[in-house]
């Protein structure tokens, strides 16, 4: 704690202080890393909640790579297409797409992505056959 009593963290190193063969004392070096700390934690808060987001969506999400491969499908996305997240991590969406309407879709896609050099993000709308 520090004089206002707010939590500190530090990384301490020792160096030996080496006088003709035998150690005399040491050197310490302390960092203040309480910053480092602080944004790690609060990256780990905010990956978790997005990923608590993502999989408790009412409607389906899919985080693809650059190559339309599945990185990343939430249970509701698995619904509409029938099949269990395991069994389509690695694959490529378009693979496993439901309707044949949606087949060209992976086409328009890369070829935004080759003209952009990047997707931020993306929307489709999908009907299930129970509505």
């Amino acid at each position: 704690m520090d004089t206002r009593g707010a939590t500190r963290y530090t990384h301490v190193a020792y160096l030996p202080d080496v006088v003709h063969g035998n150690v005399a004392g040491f050197y310490a070096v302390v960092t203040d890393v309480t910053a480092r700390v602080e944004t790690d934690r609060a990256r780990s808060e905010s990956l978790r909640m997005f990923e608590v987001m993502v999989a408790n969506a009412p409607f389906g999400k899919a985080i693809l790579d650059s190559a339309g491969r599945v990185l990343h499908i939430n249970p509701a996305l698995c619904e509409v297409l029938g099949c269990a997240s395991e069994e389509v991590g690695g694959c490529r969406l378009s693979a496993v797409r439901p309707c044949r309407r949606c087949r060209g879709l992976g086409r328009r896609d890369r070829d935004r992505l080759r003209r952009s050099g990047r997707v931020q993000a993306d929307q489709r709308h999908s009907r299930t056959r129970r509505g």
